[in-house]
């Protein structure tokens, strides 16, 4: 039987008034102590593990030009490192929750190597557009 990727599923949570997240436990144990936390696209953030964030950056150093430009605009300039509190919490910045539309619910979704944060409202909007794509997509993956 395959494994299951290192990041799935789904949890809500809110944020508190000092912009604080819990991180999901059944997300916690393979963050680690240290993990980064980036602007994401389609509207979302993204987090990842120190593994999953090399190999993101090795991926990036194979850009070139105006794409490895604008992607150095896009994730690093917005990227954040986080270690949580002792209760699992972390402050994600303003600048971040403004990018993602977050507000005080948050929205986690597992998408395999990493994790991405919505607004929940946001979240049923772009995963209506990917139940419209995914008859063609599932051409590809089911045999």
């Amino acid at each position: 039987m395959a494994d299951l990727p290192k990041y799935s599923g789904q949890h809500t949570g809110k944020i508190d008034s000092k912009g604080r997240i819990a991180i999901p436990s059944k997300f916690r144990a393979n963050l680690g102590d240290k993990f980064y936390i980036t602007r994401g696209v389609n509207g979302c953030l993204f987090i990842y593990d120190e593994q999953n964030w090399s190999i993101f950056l090795e991926n990036f150093a194979n850009l070139k030009g105006q794409r490895s430009t604008s992607a150095a605009r896009w994730f690093i300039a917005y990227l954040e490192e986080l270690t949580p509190d002792q209760q699992g919490r972390v402050r994600i910045p303003a600048e971040l929750r403004r990018c993602a539309d977050i507000d005080n619910q948050v929205l986690f979704a597992g998408v395999g190597s990493h994790l991405e944060v919505w607004n929940p409202t946001d979240w049923e909007v772009q995963f209506t557009k990917t139940e419209e794509e995914m008859p063609e997509t599932c051409e590809y993956l089911i045999f």
